[in-house]
């Protein structure tokens, strides 16, 4: 992960509008992100962490037509139709990143090699010829059985040979590929969360409702972690800040940046208030109010739960809030 350098975005902070919206900016989101912006497509890429964050940035820099699941299990299950299928999408794949690397001269170290699959020493000795002839039926033809793959170090004895296997550098690859979506017309959003909104999210966020107090879903957690604008992804508020009120909504004494959390004058039902929106996703998040713990600044953020997100201490650096971590304690 720290042998390429990799290009950031920024998060999406106002409307975009556009042809297609991918969600995930790992290989399978930016290749297709490449494709329909060669093709003359709008396109939008959002992904709530950096791009290639996930298991993308963890993969292995193989590129093959061999299955760990083996192909007479998968004729088994799909038939000789489904193996054929997934034989001629892996062999497309390898061809259409090949072609990717030489038309954007791409410098990933791609190179097509042999691949070797031989028996692990507890499995049985037919496991391969059952293998090669499920293979073959699947259209790979030129598969075969070897003596041995070529380890100078290890006998692995018999073993299938799947010839003009590939390997390459991921990151490089799609740290390039990011750029040519750019050069085309594409979009690349970072840290920006896309969620489905529940009907009662969508009212709160959207409609400037309350949710009736005692039934939130974030109201007596205690964990340590840091909540969320849950359209936006914006950090908000953190577990340390977070104290019971007895008002019926999560409570905190302040936002995690106050530059996300925007007050605004409402007067609606009556009374005059001050709201609290977030910045970028323009949520409605609830109320402040100055009747907060004096001695830690006198102010309540009374927030609804369906406004938020919660993302655990544990998996903050992995979703791109480590900044944040020193704020992520247990509740006070």
């Amino acid at each position: 992960m720290a042998t390429a350098t990799l290009p950031s975005f920024p998060a999406l902070t106002s409307d975009e509008h556009a042809d297609v919206c991918i969600v995930g900016a790992g290989i399978a989101g930016l290749t297709t992100g490449y494709l329909l912006t060669r093709a003359g497509k709008s396109v939008v890429i959002l992904d709530d962490g950096p791009i290639v964050s996930g298991e993308t940035e963890r993969t292995t820099a193989h590129l093959v037509t061999a299955l760990d699941d083996r192909y007479f299990e998968l004729e088994r299950l799909h038939g000789e139709n489904g193996t054929k299928l997934a034989a001629e999408s892996h062999a497309a794949a390898i061809d259409a990143i090949e072609r990717i690397v030489r038309e954007e001269q791409i410098e990933c170290d791609f190179e097509r090699v042999d691949g070797y699959l031989f028996n692990a020493p507890d499995q049985p000795q037919d496991l391969l010829d059952r293998e090669l002839e499920a293979v073959r039926r699947s259209g790979l033809t030129t598969t075969k059985i070897v003596d041995r793959a070529p380890l100078a170090s290890f006998n692995t004895g018999r073993a299938l040979l799947f010839p003009r296997q590939a390997q390459f550098h991921p990151l490089k690859y799609l740290a390039a590929l990011a750029q040519a979506i750019v050069r085309e017309g594409g979009r690349i959003f970072a840290q920006t969360h896309a969620a489905a909104l529940t009907p009662e999210q969508f009212r709160v966020t959207q409609q400037n409702a309350t949710e009736r107090p005692g039934t939130g879903t974030h109201l007596d957690n205690e964990e340590p972690g840091i909540y969320v604008d849950i359209v936006s992804g914006e950090p908000l508020f953190a577990s340390s800040d977070k104290f019971e009120s007895g008002c019926g909504w999560p409570s905190f004494t302040k936002p995690v940046v106050p530059a996300y959390v925007n007050e605004l004058r409402d007067t609606a039902h009556g009374m005059v208030r001050t709201e609290v929106r977030s910045t970028h996703g323009d949520s409605h998040l609830g109320h402040v109010f100055s009747d907060g713990p004096a001695d830690r600044g006198g102010l309540r953020y009374c927030i609804n739960s369906a406004s938020l997100r919660f993302v655990h201490r544990d998996d903050m650096e992995a979703e791109g809030y480590s900044a944040y971590l020193d704020q992520a304690e247990n509740v006070r």
